[in-house]
Parts: C-alpha cells; structure tokens; sequence
C-alpha cells in the first residue's frame, strides 16, 4: 500500500482547531456532528482528519449525495496528501472503482443498490442533516460500530427535526461573523421585499412550502418582471444562481432574463452529466450570466465566482435559506443577495449566531432588538417592498450628524436623537442613513442641488443692473431661510424677484430713482407746476412707476394720453365741475315743487338735501318730496294721481 504524501492544502488556524475539537471529541463519543459555515472548508477539513485515520489503518467511507459535490470531494482528498489509489470510487459506472482502497468514496444512491463494503471503521457523512433519510439509514445500518463524523453548516434537516438520533456530540466550529471579519468569508449585500410580505396560509411539504403554491406566489408580473430589473441595477455582469420553486417558474424567469438581454439557462436534475457539466463551464467563464435551478447546487456546490443569489420562492427553512445564500458569500469579490420573497424577514441575516442543538429546531434570534457592532452598524430585521424594488436590508450605519442630500453636507449639522436607530425607524428609512426634515429626500427631491448651498452676504443683491445698499437680517441668512429661497440670494422686497418679474432686465433705466421736486409735464412743462410729495419718491413708488418721473394727475399718461390740448380740457372741465356745484348749491329750494304741477302737502326741503352730494346725486334735478318723487308717481295710475292733484 503506497503511503500517504504531503498535502498541498494548508490549513487555516479555525480549521486546525476543528480538527483538534473533533479529535478530542471522538475519544470519548463515536457520533460527532462538525458544524462550520458555508464556503469554510469543511471538506478540507474533513480530508485532513480522512488522511489522520488512514495513517493509523482504518478504512474510511465518506458518503455525498451529488456527483458534484463527489468530484469536488475527491479533487479536496488528492489535495490533502492521499494518491488516486488510495481512493476508490463508487458511483455509477466510474473508472474509479476500488474496493480494496482505505478510502471509499461514495454517492449514497449507489452504494445503498449494492453490496456492502467491508472492512469500514469511520464513516464521514457530507450534508449530515439529511442523514435521517431511508437511503442514508440503510448504509448506516451496516456499519453499526464505526465512528461516525458528520459535516454540515446547518445542523437541522429542512423540516427542522433534530439529528441528535445519530449524533451525540456537537463540535462548532468559527463563528461566521469572525469569519467575515477574517476576510474567510465575504459579508454580502443583502436586497429585500419592502414589503414584510410573508407566505399566509399555504401548504406544507417535508417542513417547507409546497414548490406549487410557493411558485403560484412569485408568478406576479410585477415579480417576475422585477427579478432581472433588480439584477441589472444590484449585480449587472456577475455570475448569478437563481433558485426558483419549480421548473416551470425557473423556466419563466430564464425568458424574463433574455427579454433584457442577460445570458441565462436552466439546470436541473434530470440533466445529463455532460449538460450539467458544460452549462457550469459556462456560467464560470461568463458566457451565461444567469443559471436558473430548482432543485441542485443549493448545498455543497463550490464556486467563488458566484457573486449573486436571486432567491425567488418563499421557504420556511432556516438550513435551506442560509444553503442558499452560502453559495454566494464565498470571499473573492462583491456578494450580493437578492431575496424576492422576504425570506430575510423570516429567518434574519445568514451569517447571524444560531443556538443549533441535536435536540430540536434552535431558538429564532430576536427579530426587534438592534445589535450594534464596533464599527456602528445596526443589524435589523424587518424588510419591506414598494412594486418588486427591493431595498438594501443587512445593514446601516450609526450617525453622529445629518448625512446632508446629494453629497451636500448638512447645513445645520443637526444630531440625530438615539431612538431613529431603533427598527422601527430603521425600516421607515428602507436603510437609508438618516437625515434631518431640510435634508430628506422627499422633502429636498425637487431642489437642484445647486440651491442647497447656504449664501453669505451683507447687503440686498439688487436686482438687474441695480445696487440696493440695503443690509441683510441676520434672520434671512438662518439655512431654513436660505433654503426657503432655494439657494438663491437674499434681496429686499423691491428687489425681489416676484415683484420685479414684470420689468425688463435689460433697461437699466427702470432701476434707477429718481429725485424730482416739480412736475415735469407731459409733452411741454407742468400748467399747475405741482410739486412732488415725499412719499411720491420713495423706492416703492419709483418701483411701481416702472422707473418713470413722478408726474401730477393731470400730466400722468392716463390723463395727458393725446397731447398737450388734453391737459387743457382737463383743467376746463374741472373748473365747469365746480362752478355747476356752486351754481346747485346756490340754488335752494323752500317747498317741493311737485310733480307736473305743485305739492299736495306743501312739503318743505331739508337743508340737507341741498347738500353738493345730494345735489350730485340727484343730477342737478330739483328736490321733491316722498309722494312727488319721479317712482313713486310712475308706480300710481292715472286715475289716482288726478285725485292727488
């Protein structure tokens, strides 16, 4: 038997100490379960601790349950010191095919339809948490007195029932949040539903959702047409798995992804391994840009070039969400999660610590308690949705300050109060960081960004060619008033804009005041010589008379329209208009003088009515009594005033 050789695979140090743990945990138990996170490298640790066994005579069955995860395995085992013969291979009709080898590797569909193999002292079962299926029983059952050493980054089957029936011990391994800060795994963006839209009242499968009626829930136009829309403006460009509930929907989605032009194409079970292969082949060297699936590479599919998950089906396993969003937090490059169906808000952020247990289901982290980690960031949970536009869900920043509105800093530099960083607020915010009134989005969204910028000054900027000396209140200088003016310089009222809008800018003339002490006429010198009051010279007159002299009624434009003749009219008939008053008021009356004949009553004028008013009011016509007057005698007949008179 040829020995073993060096490995070319190093271990990291959280690797080292997995394989310390296990080792220690195996003298006193003979189930151990190594838990340790998606992309962490179980099975190179597994196949350090594969070739510790072989070195001491054992004979060691590993069991995968996909051929792609049998290859990876068996590429992971040559890198950790062991040669191809001393691995052998049993998997459908594979040249590798060796029973007498130490090592057996296996997919446990084949090895279950055949004879067992003997000889085997351990057993290393990949994906443990499906170890409680009838095929997995039945191999085990063969070897009941071999150590068993299971792997898995979630230690629960999908239908959340324990596997402490055949483990007995729990090793964990590194946390994934030391991981990230380690730079072994990438923290990925994480896009969510705005909507807090969770699954009501559909049926159940083996623990999870019906593929059906999860497909039925993500048939909405407005979801199938936003999946490649959110691609396109969160992962444009980078190698994507998109996860759909059943083949039909995979099928829709890789349509609605060619309708934008983005290179996509299923893969499912039932492919050959030479399509599975080569549609793999493609996605890696960028020629597909999508690959839709339903049912493989959800687990133990090794790939740092993936950069994007689309989940598009509702789940309610926590292990097959987090399988999920594993294949994409390998490190190498930007990660990014697109969770159409809300999945975040029920089973929170996957690299969160989880209580796992051999007993039961763990217990669900607090969605409602904020956790703030050193650098001040606030982990929440509750997503939301507004028409298929998904929003950013994993994190967002602790601020000491208003973030301010298109890169402009705050104005105010006001301070946020503790309680916008509780998760109420947070999700109000849709992650966005906070900002005061003046600089939310919805308040500032049709303010040019030109305008935002606060505008020193000392006096009133005028308006035109004109200078106003006027000195500015401390007040209009405040950011909410400068805001209010959108960036715009204070002026004063007479040279605000509004009240100047109707003037024309280019003649300076109207901007300039003017200072008078007579009337300067109309076509020719004033005929009264009237002199120009105070308040006909101040800004606001000057500014309502357009810039033009002050002149006196009878020479302003209205009155002298024509020419000069006109102003002598107007002073010819202002003076027949008082020598026809005197001539009314001269002339007063003692009694009514009736009507077509003298008063019945002999009625007698008040002083009053004589007044020039009056007499005005009258149109010069003489006073008569009440029974004389011209209505009260067209509303009597004939008859009656012939008795009257």
């Amino acid at each position: 038997m040829t020995g073993t050789q060096a490995p070319i695979d190093v271990l990291r140090a959280y690797q080292t100490r997995a394989v310390r743990d296990v080792q220690r945990a195996h003298r006193q138990r003979r189930r151990v379960l190594l838990v340790e996170f998606m992309g962490t490298g179980k099975t190179v640790t597994a196949a350090s601790i594969v070739r510790s066994w072989v070195a001491q005579g054992a004979r060691v069955l590993i069991l995968v349950h996909r051929g792609e995860i049998l290859k990876q395995t068996l590429t992971k085992l040559k890198r950790a010191g062991l040669p191809a013969e001393m691995v052998g291979v049993i998997w459908g009709a594979h040249e590798g095919l060796n029973l007498d080898a130490p090592v057996q590797l296996a997919s446990v569909q084949t090895i279950a339809n055949r004879e067992p193999v003997p000889g085997i002292t351990h057993i290393v079962i990949d994906e443990a948490h499906h170890a409680q299926a009838a095929t997995w029983r039945k191999v085990l059952a063969w070897y009941p007195e071999a150590k068993l050493l299971g792997l898995t980054a979630t230690p629960e089957r999908l239908d959340g029932k324990p596997l402490g029936e055949w483990f007995d011990h729990m090793v964990l391994g590194e946390l994934a949040e030391t991981l990230i800060a380690d730079g072994w795994l990438a923290k990925p963006e994480i896009w969510t539903r705005e909507d807090g839209w969770r699954p009501a009242k559909m049926k159940k499968r083996g623990g999870d959702y019906s593929p059906e009626e999860a497909a039925r829930a993500m048939s909405g136009s407005t979801i199938v047409g936003g999946i490649p829309a959110a691609y396109l403006k969160h992962g444009e460009g980078l190698p994507a798995v998109l996860f759909a509930a059943t083949k039909a929907q995979a099928k829709t989605l890789v349509a609605a992804f060619k309708k934008v032009r983005v290179t996509a194409e299923t893969l499912f079970g039932e492919d050959s391994d030479d399509a599975r292969e080569a549609k793999l082949a493609r996605l890696k060297s960028g020629e597909t840009r999508v690959l839709c699936t339903c049912d493989v590479l959800g687990e133990g599919w090794d790939f740092a070039g993936c950069r994007v998950v689309i989940v598009a089906r509702p789940t309610a396993s926590l292990a097959r969400y987090m399988q999920w969003a594993g294949r994409a937090m390998r490190p190498g490059g930007k990660a990014i999660i697109l969770d159409h169906a809300g999945n975040f808000y029920a089973h929170g952020a996957p690299w969160e610590d989880h209580e796992w247990s051999l007993e039961g289901r763990p217990k669900k982290p607090s969605l409602f308690v904020p956790s703030v980690d050193p650098e001040g960031r606030v982990t929440f949970i509750e997503p939301r949705e507004v028409k298929g536009v998904l929003i950013r869900a994993d994190h967002v920043e602790r601020q000491t300050v208003c973030a301010g509105f298109k890169g402009l800093p705050c104005p105010t530099e006001e301070k946020p109060k503790p309680e916008v960083f509780c998760p109420r607020n947070v999700r109000a915010r849709h992650g966005e960081p906070w900002r005061c009134h003046r600089c939310s989005g919805w308040h500032r969204s049709n303010v040019p960004v030109q305008f935002l910028k606060k505008v020193e000054q000392k006096t009133c900027a005028g308006w035109g060619v004109h200078i106003c000396d006027k000195t500015v209140p401390a007040s209009q200088l405040s950011p909410s008033r400068t805001w209010h003016r959108k960036g715009a310089p204070w002026r004063c009222f007479v040279c605000d804009r509004r009240n100047r809008s109707p003037l024309r800018a280019a003649n300076p003339s109207l901007y300039v005041f003017t200072e008078q002490i007579v009337c300067p006429g109309y076509d020719g010198p004033c005929p009264t010589s009237a002199v120009a009051t105070s308040k006909n010279l101040t800004p606001g007159a000057v500014f309502r008379r357009k810039g033009k002299p002050w002149r006196c009624r009878p020479c302003s434009n209205k009155a002298a329209a024509s020419a000069p003749a006109r102003v002598a009219m107007i002073n010819q008939l202002a003076r027949e208009r008082v020598k026809k008053a005197e001539s009314r008021r001269a002339k007063l009356q003692q009694q009514c003088p009736g009507w077509k004949g003298q008063c019945p009553n002999s009625a007698v004028c008040p002083v009053s009515s004589m007044a020039p008013f009056m007499v005005k009011r009258r149109g010069g016509k003489p006073w008569r009594c009440h029974l004389c007057s011209q209505r009260r005698r067209h509303s009597l007949s004939a008859k009656t005033r012939k008795a009257q008179n």
